[in-house]
């Protein structure tokens, strides 16, 4: 019986998704427990995806994300990056930033990661908790830090 009503709670979360500019694959798990969509882009979800409780997408433009992959806890994947332009006098400085994000295949975004406007992650990367990703990632590689850099090559078998 809790199978049944999982299922149906998922069908109605995954409908109401869906109507906010979300695109899932077939057997996509995201948490009832505050994740959260600000922006009209697309999320685009392949399969087998999984996206944990509170995290974050700043979708002013779409965001993809691979086959089995993972987002975890408190997550933040940002398409924009604004200093209030065109009133705070910091936008003449730093200019405005709306970018898609591509997050590959295989991935696992650790708690707390920060994806900044435009960066591809490629498959197979891990992105360890609290990493700041403004640049793109190979694919196949452990990436930490602020601002996120390789840590080491991954042989996946």
């Amino acid at each position: 019986m809790k199978r049944y009503l999982y299922k149906i709670a998922t069908y109605i979360q995954h409908q109401s998704l869906k109507r906010d500019g979300w695109l899932l694959g077939n057997n996509v798990t995201i948490s009832k427990r505050g994740v959260c969509k600000i922006g009209g882009g697309k999320i685009i979800c392949g399969e087998n995806v999984c996206i944990n409780a509170e995290a974050m997408f700043v979708a002013f433009k779409n965001i993809t994300i691979g086959d089995n992959s993972t987002i975890a806890y408190r997550a933040i994947v940002s398409t924009s990056a604004n200093p209030n332009a065109p009133y705070n006098k910091l936008c003449k400085i730093y200019e405005p930033k709306h970018e898609s994000i591509s997050i590959g295949k295989d991935v696992w975004i650790g708690a707390g990661a920060i994806i900044l406007p435009g960066v591809k992650i490629g498959n197979g990367v891990v992105v360890a908790a609290g990493a700041v990703v403004n640049k793109d990632v190979p694919d196949n590689v452990m990436v930490a830090g602020i601002p996120a850099t390789i840590k080491k090559n991954l042989v996946i078998e």
